[in-house]
C-alpha cells in the first residue's frame, strides 16, 4: 500500500490527467501529430478490386489462357467495360504454341485489365488530392507532413492517413509536387513498353517472375533473379512480382517518382499524348532515342491508343 505522501502525489497526478482530458488536451495531441494516426486502411488492391469485383485466375498453359480470354470477352474484346480479370502471369508455352501476331494480341488483352485497374487506383488518389486542394482554396504550396494541422480538418481522418501514405509512396511532402506525380500513365504506353521489355510475355523474367518491364533491384531483401548476362562484379537482379498487377503498379510508380523520369512528368504536365510522353523515357534504356522511337512505333503499328479510351466495370469507391 502506498505511503500517505505517495497517495497525495498519485491523487494530484490523477486530477491533472482528468483535467487535461476534460479540456480535450489528448484529443488535440492526437489530431495534431501525424504519426499517432493508426486507422486501418484497406490495401490498394483489396479495396479497389472488391469494388470492381475482380476475379483472379491462374493459368498453366497457353490453351487455358486463350479459353479464359474468350470466356470473359477479352479475346476478341467485347464492346463496353472491360472485365476486371487478374491473371497470375503468362504461361511458359506461349511462344511455342501461339503464332506471333496472335501472341501479341493475347499479351495485350491479358495485361489490359491490370493496367486499367492501376490507372483507376491512381485516379482515385488523384481525386483525393484534388479534393484537398479545393478544400484549401487552391493553396497547393503546403508541406503535408510539417503543416499537418493546417490541412487535416479539411478531409476525413481516413483520407488524411491515405494522403500521408502517398507522401511516402511518391517520395515528396509537397502537395503541388504530389499532384504532379499522382497521375495515370497512358495504357498504350504501359502496353508498348511491356511488349518490348518482355518480348510480348515470353521472356524468362516475364514467365518466371511476372516482370513485364525489366525492372531491376539492388535490395537483397526483395525477391529477384540473376540475369544470365550480368557482368562480373555487378550486383543487380531482376525483380520478381507476385502478379501482373503488382508489376504494372511498380512500373507506374517508377515513372511517377524516380528522378530519371522527371522529363516524362514534365511533358505530362502539357499533354497526355503517349507519343510525346515517350520522349521522356530516354533513361529507361541504354538505346536512348532508338528506344523512344521503338515505343512510338509499337504504339502506332499496333493501334495501342485505342486502349487509352477503355474503361473497367463502371463502379467506384471513395475515401
Amino acid at each position: 500500500m502506498p505511503e500517505p505522501a505517495e497517495q497525495t502525489t498519485t491523487a494530484i497526478v490523477q486530477g491533472l490527467l482528468t483535467a487535461l482530458a476534460a479540456a480535450g488536451f489528448f484529443t488535440l495531441l492526437f489530431w495534431a501529430v501525424p504519426r499517432f494516426v493508426h486507422l486501418p486502411i484497406k490495401p490498394e488492391r483489396e479495396g479497389l478490386c472488391a469494388a470492381l469485383q475482380c476475379k483472379e485466375i491462374e493459368v498453366n498453359s497457353a490453351a487455358q489462357l486463350l479459353n479464359t480470354l474468350h470466356r470473359y470477352g477479352l479475346l476478341p474484346l467485347e464492346r463496353g467495360p472491360v472485365a476486371a480479370i487478374l491473371f497470375d502471369g503468362y504461361p511458359a508455352d506461349l511462344r511455342a504454341t501461339v503464332k506471333f501476331k496472335e501472341r501479341k494480341q493475347v499479351f495485350i488483352n491479358t495485361l489490359l485489365p491490370s493496367a486499367l485497374i492501376i490507372r483507376e487506383e491512381i485516379k482515385q488518389d488523384s481525386r483525393l488530392l484534388n479534393k484537398l486542394k479545393n478544400a484549401l482554396g487552391g493553396d497547393i504550396n503546403i508541406d503535408l507532413t510539417h503543416e499537418y494541422q493546417a490541412w487535416r480538418p479539411k478531409v476525413s481522418l481516413e483520407a488524411a492517413q491515405r494522403i500521408l501514405q502517398l507522401t511516402k509512396k511518391y517520395k515528396t511532402n509537397y502537395l503541388i509536387e504530389l499532384r504532379h506525380r499522382v497521375r495515370p500513365v497512358p495504357i498504350s504506353l504501359i502496353l508498348a513498353q511491356g511488349g518490348i521489355e518482355s518480348a510480348w510475355g515470353t521472356s524468362r523474367f516475364a514467365v518466371e517472375g511476372n516482370n513485364i518491364f525489366g525492372i531491376w533491384t539492388w535490395d537483397k531483401n526483395i525477391p529477384g533473379m540473376i540475369p544470365g548476362n550480368r557482368e562480373k562484379g555487378k550486383k543487380h537482379r531482376v525483380r520478381i512480382f507476385s502478379s501482373l498487377l503488382d508489376s504494372v503498379r511498380e512500373f507506374c510508380l517508377i515513372l511517377n517518382c524516380q528522378p530519371a523520369y522527371r522529363r516524362f512528368r514534365n511533358i505530362r504536365r502539357q499533354t497526355n499524348n503517349p507519343l510525346d510522353l515517350a520522349a521522356g523515357l530516354l533513361n529507361y534504356s541504354a538505346r536512348r532515342w532508338a528506344y523512344v522511337r521503338s515505343i512510338q512505333q509499337v504504339i502506332r503499328k499496333n493501334n495501342l491508343r485505342q486502349y487509352d479510351k477503355m474503361e473497367l466495370t463502371p463502379r467506384r469507391i471513395h475515401l
